[in-house]
C-alpha cells in the first residue's frame, strides 16, 4: 500500500494487522512517534513489529567512508539540506521509548552493522546531541523487535 500522506491509520482498519515488516523504511518517516501511535491503533493485541533500520548516512559517496556523517551537524544546519526522505536521525532508545509509551512490550534492539574501530578512531567528531553512550553510535543499522500488548 503507497499513500503520498503517509496516513497509516486511515488506510489501515483498526486492530487488523497482525505483523508489520519493516526494511530500511523507519528512518525515512518524518515522525516516527506519530508513525508508532499509528501503528499501535491498526496493529492487534499481540500483534508484532520487526524491523530493520539503517541509522547510517545515505550518501553512497560518502556512506563507506564516514557512515555517521549525518550526525556531525546540528539540528540547524541539518534542516537545511533537508529533503524528501532524509534521514530522520532517531537513534535506537527513541525507537525503544516510542514504542514503549505507547503500549508495546518485549522491545529488542539488536545491531546489525556495527561501526568499525578504525572509522570510529578516524571520524571521532559528532554534534553534541549525538555524543554519549546512550546513542549507541557505533550500531549502523538495528533489528527491532515488539509486540503490541494485550492491555
Amino acid at each position: 500500500m503507497v499513500r503520498r500522506d503517509f496516513d497509516i491509520a486511515a488506510a489501515i482498519p483498526e486492530g487488523s494487522v497482525d505483523i508489520v515488516f519493516s526494511n530500511a523504511a523507519f528512518e525515512h518517516i518524518e515522525d516516527v512517534e506519530k508513525a508508532v501511535r499509528q501503528l499501535t491503533r491498526v496493529v492487534k493485541a499481540g500483534g508484532m513489529l520487526v524491523a530493520e533500520v539503517d541509522l547510517r548516512t545515505h550518501s553512497r559517496w560518502i556512506r563507506d567512508q564516514d557512515p555517521n556523517n549525518i550526525y556531525r551537524y546540528s539540528d540547524p544546519i541539518y534542516r537545511l539540506f533537508r529533503f524528501s526522505g532524509i534521514p530522520n536521525r532517531i537513534r535506537p532508545e527513541q525507537y525503544r521509548q516510542y514504542l514503549a509509551v505507547n503500549g508495546w512490550i518485549n522491545i529488542e534492539i539488536a545491531p546489525g552493522w556495527i561501526l568499525s574501530p578504525e572509522l570510529s578512531a578516524r571520524n571521532p567528531f559528532l554534534s553534541a546531541r549525538f555524543r554519549g553512550a546512550h546513542n549507541q553510535m557505533d550500531y549502523l543499522t538495528i533489528l527491532l523487535c515488539a509486540t503490541k500488548s494485550a492491555a
